[in-house]
């Protein structure tokens, strides 16, 4: 598991916290789903100009650089948005990029199930309280 970002915003980069989501979520899907995380890698990527938010690719995951931090005081509100985010795309990991049924042929419900899942996940999965103020 790597975190990228330009050299520049290297200090904006919350590693600790980026890292307890995505190892909670993992956890939270392997016991979920019955498999573990199913590549041998998983990077997330902060890139400037990112047409969206973030973009699931196998192994992979593109994160605008709006997600980081930059110095500021970590809200709860942005710490939220990063967990969902975060989440939501991890779940396709398992449900978008290893299984997709002959029927799955509207991205509205590849992403309906996503961020159900990341809503899901930030709930249950104990290593992550962003619902508790």
């Amino acid at each position: 598991m790597r975190i990228y970002a330009r050299k520049s915003l290297l200090e904006s980069v919350n590693h600790e916290e980026m890292f307890k989501v995505t190892k909670a979520g993992m956890t939270f899907y392997k016991e979920l789903f019955g498999k573990a995380f199913p590549f041998t890698k998983y990077d997330q990527l902060f890139v400037p100009e990112h047409n969206s938010g973030a973009m699931e690719n196998v192994g992979c995951v593109t994160f605008n650089e709006n997600y980081l931090y930059r110095g500021e005081v970590l809200s709860h509100s942005k710490r939220l948005r990063f967990g969902i985010t975060n989440l939501h795309e991890l779940a396709h990991m398992w449900f978008g990029n290893l299984v997709t049924m002959k029927w799955w042929n509207d991205l509205w419900l590849n992403e309906s199930f996503a961020t159900y899942m990341s809503f899901l996940s930030m709930a249950e999965a104990p290593e992550t309280k962003y619902f508790e103020t």
